[in-house]
């Protein structure tokens, strides 16, 4: 996929993530590699409900501007640093949830998904979410070994003070991956609310 298109889709699914509450105001970063070590991404301080294909920044794997405007404060872009190292690194197909082609990390998306945020909030650790093979692991954001294994496992972690991670070979991918989990999420919510007012109830 050419540039042009590829600045298009990454402002059309951020956009989508903005109307479906996954992203609010600035929040979150969407990234893609446009070729080796390059990649567009969402700028910092940038309106997602507006976010035009000229606005998108091109960083380098440290997260710098490649063309000589702001890029990113190297905590804001670690996880999505270690996304892409993680890819040159593995030997085997990654095993886990997302789609495209396994092993792949072409793209990524830290989104902030309300019901999976309370879930977090309310102490559910790891998160159990229906469906997956194994609990989605919640882990720190200066914790770069279990964030490479929840990358590699389930191509998703969740992240104390960020949100939600994920990474995969197409920007598509990452962005049903969070809707998915997100989904999920909001009925574990759920059945976490009616086991409190059971609780409540009872006593």
């Amino acid at each position: 996929m050419n540039e042009v298109r590829l600045r298009q889709q990454l402002c059309q699914l951020t956009h989508q993530l903005w109307a479906r509450g996954l992203i609010v105001a600035d929040a979150g970063l969407l990234s893609v590699e446009l070729h080796r070590r390059r990649y567009l991404a969402t700028p910092a301080g940038a309106r997602r409900a507006s976010l035009e294909p000229e606005g998108l920044v091109c960083v380098d794997l440290g997260g710098e501007n490649i063309q000589g405007g702001p890029g990113f404060a190297p905590e804001r872009w670690r996880p999505h640093r270690l996304a892409y190292q993680l890819d040159a690194e593995l030997e085997t197909p990654r095993t886990g949830e997302s789609e495209g082609e396994p092993g792949l990390i072409r793209a990524t998306a830290l989104t902030t998904p309300p019901h999976l945020l309370a879930l977090m909030r309310a102490g559910r650790q790891p998160l159990p979410l229906a469906g997956f093979a194994h609990p989605l692991p919640l882990v720190e954001a200066s914790d770069d070994d279990a964030l490479r294994r929840g990358l590699q496992r389930h191509g998703a972690v969740a992240i104390h003070g960020a949100g939600l991670l994920t990474a995969g070979a197409t920007l598509d991918a990452v962005v049903n991956l969070a809707e998915r989990i997100e989904h999920v999420a909001t009925i574990e919510l759920a059945l976490l609310r009616m086991g409190d007012e059971a609780a409540t109830t009872t006593h």
